[in-house]
C-alpha cells in the first residue's frame, strides 16, 4: 500500500488527491474483506508516507481538489472551473463514469478528449448546478460500494444522481474523512488478531541503493553511460528505514519484522542495514534472485524462487522471499477482465503446477501487488 507523498510543505496543501481517493476506495476494504474469510492469511506492506498522509487528512490538511470540490460552485472564478472540467473526470471510465448516466452526460457535454484551452472556450455552457452535480461525481464515484451500504445517506445521494445541493456536496465530503478514520484502525484490529500480518517499507519509499551509494547502479546496469557525479550516504538511507519502523511502531502498536524495500531494491549494503534495525525478512522481484545466482556462478533454477534464500550480514541473517513476477501480474491486470470463476480456476491450477515442479519440501509461492 503506497503512495509518494505529495505535500507541497510550503503552502501544507497535497497536490495531488490519491491518498485520499484510494482511501475512500481501497485501503480499507482490501483488508476488511477478510472478516469473510477467517482461514486465509494475508501480508500487507504500508508505507510510513502513506501512513503519514492519512493522519494529516485527519488532522485537516487539505488537497487542491478537495479545496476545488468544497468551494461552492457558484463561487469558482473561470480557472477554478477550467480546473474542475478538466480534472475531475480522473477515474476509470468504464466503472466509474459510465454506468452514472448524468457523470456520463458530463463528460459526454465536455468532451472526451479536452485540452484546457478548448475548455477555457465553452466552460461558460456548463450551469452551476452542472459544475455542483461533476464536484460531486468526482468524490463519489471513487467511492467503495461497500460504504454505499455503511453510510445510507450515501445511497441516497447516489440514488439522487443529479441536482445536488451544496450541502448534500458537504456530507459527501464528510463521509470521505469518516473514511479515512477507519483505515489505520483496521489494520491495526486485524494484526492485533493474527489475522494478518503488516511490513513496512523505509520512510518516504527512497530506492535505497541508490541512496546508499548512486554508483551501485552501475552495477545493476554494466551497459548505462557512466556517471559523471558522486552521491554516496549511506546515514540518510538508514535513516529512512529506521524513521519507517519508528513512525510504523508509533501507529500500530508493535515493530514490523518485515520489509518490502520500495521498489523491491536491494543490495548487499542496504540488507545488512535492515537487518541491523531488526528486520528478519524481506522481498523482492525474482530477477533479482535469477540474476543473483548468476552473478555468483550458481546453477539459474526457475523453482528457486519458490524456497526461501537466507541473506548473511554482519549485523544478522534476513530471510528472502521472491516475487513470482508472472502470477502477480495476472492477478495484478489480467484475471479483472475473466469470468471470475474461471480465473480462480486457473490461478489454482497455476499453483497445481508449481506444487508438481517444485520438488520436495516446504515451498512458498510469492504473489506481491501495488
Amino acid at each position: 500500500m503506497h503512495q509518494p507523498y505529495y505535500k507541497n510543505i510550503e503552502t501544507n496543501k497535497f497536490i495531488l488527491p490519491w491518498v485520499r481517493m484510494h482511501g475512500v476506495k481501497d485501503y480499507y476494504d482490501m483488508v476488511s474483506i477478510l472478516d469473510k474469510y477467517p482461514s486465509v492469511k494475508q501480508n500487507f506492506n504500508l508505507v510510513p508516507s502513506l501512513l503519514l498522509q492519512v493522519e494529516e487528512y485527519l488532522e485537516g490538511v487539505t488537497d487542491i481538489f478537495q479545496d476545488m470540490t468544497l468551494k461552492p460552485a457558484s463561487e469558482l472564478n473561470e480557472d477554478e472551473r477550467v480546473f474542475v472540467l478538466f480534472n475531475f473526470f480522473m477515474a476509470n471510465w468504464q466503472t466509474m463514469v459510465f454506468p452514472y448516466p448524468r457523470y456520463a452526460y458530463l463528460l459526454k457535454k465536455r468532451g472526451e478528449n479536452s485540452h484546457p484551452d478548448h475548455i477555457k472556450r465553452i466552460h461558460k455552457l456548463f450551469s452551476d448546478d452542472e459544475i455542483r452535480d461533476l464536484q460531486v461525481w468526482f468524490n463519489l464515484a471513487w467511492i467503495d460500494p461497500d460504504f454505499f451500504e455503511m453510510f445510507t445517506d450515501l445511497k441516497e445521494i447516489r440514488v439522487k444522481g443529479e441536482g445536488f445541493t451544496e450541502e448534500e456536496k458537504q456530507q459527501v465530503m464528510k463521509r470521505h474523512m469518516d473514511i479515512l478514520a477507519l483505515i489505520i484502525p483496521k489494520y491495526k484490529e486485524m494484526w492485533n488478531a493474527g489475522k494478518i500480518e503488516l511490513s513496512t517499507t523505509p520512510f518516504y519509499h527512497p530506492i535505497l541503493p541508490l541512496v546508499y551509494d548512486v554508483k551501485t547502479a552501475e552495477q545493476c546496469m554494466p551497459k548505462m553511460p557512466k556517471l559523471d557525479f558522486e552521491f554516496s550516504h549511506p546515514e540518510d538511507a538508514e535513516i529512512q528505514i529506521k524513521k519507517g519502523i519508528e513512525y510504523f511502531e508509533k501507529k500500530m502498536g508493535k515493530r514490523p519484522v518485515g520489509m518490502w524495500p520500495s521498489e523491491g531494491s536491494v543490495s548487499p549494503e542496504v540488507m545488512e542495514l535492515v537487518a541491523k534495525n531488526g528486520i528478519k525478512w524481506a522481498a523482492t522481484d525474482q530477477e533479482i534472485l535469477y540474476k543473483s545466482m548468476w552473478m555468483s556462478g550458481k546453477e539459474h533454477r526457475d523453482g528457486a524462487i519458490y524456497s526461501p534464500q537466507t541473506f548473511e550480514t554482519p549485523s544478522g541473517n534476513v530471510d528472502m522471499v521472491f516475487r513470482n513476477l508472472r502470477l502477480s501480474d495476472l492477478v495484478g491486470f489480467n484475471y479483472q477482465n475473466w469470468n471470475p470463476a474461471e480465473a480462480a480456476s486457473h490461478f489454482v491450477n497455476e499453483l497445481e503446477n508449481v506444487r508438481k515442479n517444485a520438488g520436495n519440501g516446504r515451498h512458498s509461492v510469492n504473489i506481491i501487488l501495488d
